[in-house]
């Protein structure tokens, strides 16, 4: 079981959005290793756990090409045995 954290905010020039998923019985993490290609296309992180929870590899790079359209980015902060926590930056466009 788990919880998903939402945080909204902005400055003058973005709009960010912090996502973090909250495993309520263990937080899993990501090497520093992997991190570096979570984003690629049908890249999945320990493929034993993907077996039991689904997954194609595809969402974080959709995600992440969508930010990308925006002309925004999407981050990664993670360590092994406490979590992720997943940053996606959007410009704002200043009203004239």
């Amino acid at each position: 079981m788990g919880l998903i954290l939402i945080l909204c905010g902005f400055t003058v020039y973005r709009l960010i959005v912090h996502i973090r998923w909250l495993n309520l019985e263990r937080e899993i993490g990501i090497t520093s290793s992997e991190q570096t290609r979570i984003f690629h296309r049908f890249y999945r992180v320990q493929q034993d756990r993907c077996r039991h929870s689904g997954g194609s590899g595809l969402g974080l790079a959709i995600a992440n090409a969508i930010a990308q359209a925006h002309h925004g980015d999407l981050l990664l902060e993670s360590e092994l045995g406490k979590g992720s926590i997943f940053t996606v930056r959007l410009p704002l466009e200043r009203a004239l």
